[in-house]
């Protein structure tokens, strides 16, 4: 009879599984052409997404050796798998893939027929692979039992035995929702006009959430490149990867996006931005899955449910303690929401018919009524769509991010282009949000400028007496907003100034050639909003028209004195209400040490917009292990010379002023990075930068604002803050 009365073999592992494939169908509605627009038909064409996605989890592997030492052959066997709970009571499985109660799926990977026969002498091993189900354990780790009862016929005898339960130990299982986002029309070339358009860029985005008691590992998502299913006219499309984003960091330009590890209760998001030649509107969109049967089907699918949506527009929620990431507006039925990359989904509401516009030169201005929820403005564009949007500014002065406040157009029913100025704010009362409209811009009329220099002390700053580096080369490269692919050199000039002109928006970054005798020291992004590193700037976002300057790129000697480690962070505050000329008003700069080790000789460089502001006096304070204390100014001509700054320490200058515009809304810059001797690997917090808007003087509303008070009390939340950190 057989010797083996226990598992020979049975471990956890960790196993990477195609989880689901999947269809999504896509209908275009393309824009009729202009010989048959009064006919009002057009052609409509349908195209497949082949989806598949693929991540990481609990599987267990079971092997039971039956040994036939006798001179007889075992025929007949039969080998049943048991599995028990805690209390050694059955508990269901199954080795079919429909969804049922089963708490386990199985099956057997060898012998690839079922054992019938152990011949004499010999030994047969079964080899099984167990996938537990989502009920098998909901919320913590669970123990469970896997037992077996062989059989056999040897001779003229009926044989049994029980294999003694073995413990296995069940993780709770992710449990994921995975939602589509499309937009409702896209535009290539207009059929309308004589001439080619080139296609606008779109965004096919997706979530993925979990709601489930354990992360989701190694998730990706793969997607096949648009195919045609239907197209009766034989119109000519094409479809054009562009690029790829995984949360808010570009990727690798294909259809696989790696989304990584998800845990409980959050979500991860991607996109691809592509590009159509046709010019259309999405009349459907739906996806269709597909489990594997092999791994058990519906009965393991860890996929809850998948969704489609048509989006509006890529958003940000700009309440505090939320990520920089964007979220997806989208319709919903007759209503919007707002889905969050953080998982959430929040209602919004649309509060065009209660907003009233004013305009006023290149400005306008929308009053928005208060909400309890997300709001959402969509108001007739009185420049048609002649003017670019070039910002927009809350009722505080802030900046509004781009992607809450753009510009769309749509057909209306004479088939005429109907433009829209479309706003997105977070919940909050009554509020101003002034739009600000620029010239149309020359194609390919950005521009990049900075400076190479000679680094002494190895700062990062441009300090008296450190001269520019001459004739050194530096690229420029990167994607336009059409797809093309860009490669610009330039060299510096005498003082190490470089410029790059005809730069079209897009994403790009500049690279400085190495210099003999030398290495590339800090760099810094300046205005553009870029990753610095040494010797390259990158991801730098251009939109159209747009400057950006200041870039610096050190070189320095390539061994300078040991002075320490430091993480400096700089930035601005305001005061949340927003600046009308020929008003006082006062701006906070704070830097931060955010190393355990001291910064050696901290400066900070600020591009002080005197034109708009006259500076009257200035104050600093030192702010370490929640102890405020007052701390002599070193503030003169643009530079704040700080000096030491102790380990997780922190510095305020408060810069009192008085604005002096003319009697029209305008935009002031204000600039500032921050250096030291110390060794600093994350310059991207060495730059603060921040736009406001500064109104007209309201004669019947004027500020009504206690400086004084607005000092102390944002003074004291930064010592209250130091203090509650770790």
């Amino acid at each position: 009879m057989p010797t083996e009365r226990q598992f020979t073999r049975l471990y956890s592992l960790i196993r990477r599984f195609l989880i689901y494939c999947g269809v999504i169908v896509i209908s275009l509605m393309n824009s009729c052409s202009a010989a048959r627009a009064t006919e009002a038909q057009c052609a409509e064409i349908k195209f497949s997404l082949s989806q598949q996605a693929t991540f990481e989890r609990q599987a267990f592997d079971a092997r039971l050796t039956l040994h036939n030492a006798s001179p007889l052959p075992l025929t007949d066997v039969k080998v049943e798998l048991r599995f028990l709970d805690t209390q050694l009571q059955p508990v269901q499985a199954s080795m079919e893939s429909v969804s049922s109660q089963a708490s386990f799926f199985y099956q057997l990977l060898a012998p690839s027929m079922d054992l019938s026969t152990v011949t004499a002498q010999r030994a047969e091993t079964l080899h099984w692979q167990i996938i537990p189900t989502r009920g098998a354990a909901v919320s913590a780790t669970t123990r469970y039992y896997l037992a077996a009862k062989v059989s056999y016929t040897q001779g003229e005898r009926r044989e049994e035995f029980d294999v003694q339960p073995v413990a296995i130990m069940v993780k709770p299982l992710p449990e994921l929702t995975v939602d589509y986002f499309l937009p409702g029309e896209v535009y290539g070339d207009d059929p309308f006009t004589a001439e080619i358009e080139p296609p606008i860029p779109f965004m096919l985005g997706v979530r993925v959430k979990n709601s489930g008691a354990s992360p989701s590992i190694a998730t990706t998502i793969e997607s096949a490149q648009p195919t045609i299913r239907e197209n009766q006219q034989n119109l000519l499309t094409q479809w054009k990867l562009l690029s790829t984003q995984v949360g808010a960091q570009p990727a690798e330009r294909r259809m696989q996006l790696n989304l990584g590890n998800i845990d409980p209760d959050t979500a991860r998001v991607g996109r691809w931005i592509m590009t159509s030649q046709l010019s259309g509107r999405f009349v459907d969109f739906t996806a269709s899955i597909r489990h594997g049967d092999a791994l058990g089907g519906e009965l393991t699918s860890l996929i809850k449910q998948t969704r489609q949506w048509y989006l509006l527009h890529d958003v940000l929620d700009t309440r505090a303690g939320r990520d920089d990431i964007l979220d997806f507006l989208v319709i919903e039925g007759n209503g919007l929401r707002l889905f969050s990359s953080e998982g959430d989904d929040t209602e919004v509401s649309d509060v065009s018919i209660d907003t009233t516009s004013q305009r006023k030169d290149h400005y306008l201005s929308l009053s928005l009524p208060k909400n309890a929820h997300f709001r959402y403005v969509k108001i007739d564009d009185p420049w048609k769509g002649k003017k670019p949007l070039r910002a927009a500014y809350r009722g505080d002065g802030s900046s509004l991010p781009l992607a809450n406040a753009w510009l769309s157009k749509t057909r209306n029913a004479q088939l005429q282009w109907h433009y829209s100025i479309n706003v997105f704010l977070p919940p909050g009362r009554e509020e101003t949000v002034i739009t600000e409209f620029s010239e149309p811009s020359q194609e390919n009329s950005g521009q990049i400028t900075g400076r190479v220099f000679y680094d002494k002390n190895g700062n990062g700053l441009v300090d008296k007496g450190e001269r520019g580096v001459a004739k050194v080369p530096l690229t420029l490269k990167g994607i336009d907003s059409q797809g093309r692919r860009w490669l610009q050199k330039v060299k510096a000039d005498r003082s190490g100034r470089f410029r790059f002109d005809k730069v079209a928006a897009g994403t790009w970054s500049v690279n400085v050639e190495p210099l003999t005798g030398f290495v590339d020291g800090k760099s810094s992004p300046g205005t553009a909003s870029g990753h610095a590193v040494a010797g390259q700037i990158r991801d730098i976002a251009l939109s159209p028209g747009e400057k950006v300057n200041q870039l610096l790129f050190a070189k320095q000697a390539a061994i300078l004195p040991d002075t320490g480690q430091a993480d400096l962070e700089i930035k601005w505050i305001f005061p949340a209400v927003m600046a009308q000329s020929y008003q006082p008003w006062s701006v906070m700069l704070v830097v931060n040490n955010l190393s355990p080790q001291s910064a050696k000789d901290v400066r900070v460089q600020v591009s002080w917009p005197i034109r708009s502001i006259s500076h009257k006096k200035n104050r600093s304070w030192s702010i370490q292990q929640g102890e405020l204390s007052a701390h002599p100014s070193y503030w003169q001509k643009g530079e704040w010379n700080i000096g030491e700054m102790a380990a997780n320490s922190q510095r305020v200058l408060v810069i009192e002023g008085f604005m002096r515009l003319n009697a029209r809304p305008q935009k002031v810059n204000f600039f500032a990075q921050v250096g030291s001797k110390s060794l600093d690997d994350n310059v991207d917090n060495n730059v603060a930068q921040q736009s406001i808007v500064v109104s007209e003087y309201q004669q019947k509303n004027p500020l009504n604002v206690d400086f004084n008070q607005w000092i102390e009390d944002e003074l004291a939340a930064l010592a209250s803050k130091a203090t509650s950190k770790p």
